[in-house]
């Protein structure tokens, strides 16, 4: 009997425990928040006068701003490499590719679980978003967070975060069915910050997907809520592009294996 979508999946969760790349995936937000907050509170211990401009943006964004952008494409890279280690390390795919398991159900476990933990790292960035504000409101009352009504800006952020996040899971996907080394992934994202740092204002840059984040924080700034920009378009796109050719690259596997 063919192993089922479902099983695979579970599997994929349970092989995925003793990987390194979920805990970045997951960890990754609560490291980044939990030091922007503890600089925020060392910064401000001695002000006294309100903040006149938008903490949101003037405050929390303007500090996880580079670790966003320069740092997480990066953490992508290692956590989607990390699904495949344990085959290429062991030779698995080879005994996998034996077994009576249907390969679209293996790599749609691969996506599946992709699109979740992409989900819940965004999820948990804008949940830390959120209680930042919170608490360095309440702490300190020289940030009026309140008085900006950012709640919407803040689920698209979700939204943009979550899109960007996956388009560019989508790619490390295809580099790591291509690779057997985390090198060249890591490389290729690392290539991806950077030229989209250097050419943040020439017209090509929004066909990198890396520059999404730089956009989604760009947007942010100005309080933009419109999800049907070029750059979230194009995230789409690659995202259905990019798994539809590491789904063929894992076919190509699996035939030169069996």
């Amino acid at each position: 009997m063919k192993t089922s979508l479902y099983r695979l999946f579970k599997g994929e969760i349970f092989k995925s425990k003793r990987e390194l790349g979920l805990y970045f995936m997951l960890l990754f937000p609560i490291a980044v928040f939990s030091f922007v907050d503890v600089y925020i509170m060392y910064d401000s211990t001695n002000l006294t006068e309100v903040c006149t401009v938008n903490p949101w943006v003037f405050i929390l964004q303007r500090y996880i701003w580079a670790f966003y952008t320069l740092l997480y494409p990066i953490v992508i890279s290692i956590f989607c490499f990390s699904l495949f280690d344990i085959e290429y390390k062991n030779d698995y795919l080879k005994k996998l590719f034996t077994l009576p398991v249907n390969t679209s159900n293996i790599f749609g476990a691969k996506v599946l679980y992709i699109i979740m933990m992409s989900f819940m790292s965004a999820m948990i960035s804008y949940l830390l978003l959120l209680l930042s504000a919170f608490i360095l409101e309440n702490v300190y009352s020289i940030y009026p967070f309140n008085s900006y009504d950012y709640s919407f800006a803040n689920f698209i952020f979700f939204i943009r975060l979550f899109i960007a996040t996956l388009s560019i899971a989508s790619l490390q996907l295809l580099v790591s069915t291509s690779f057997k080394t985390f090198v060249i992934p890591i490389c290729i994202a690392g290539v991806g910050v950077v030229l989209s740092l250097i050419s943040q204002r020439a017209e090509f840059v929004v066909f990198i997907p890396y520059f999404s984040l730089f956009d989604l924080m760009n947007k942010y700034q100005y309080g933009s809520t419109d999800l049907l920009g070029k750059v979230e378009i194009i995230n789409v796109t690659y995202i259905f592009v990019f798994i539809t050719f590491a789904y063929l690259k894992f076919i190509s596997l699996c035939k030169k294996r069996i």
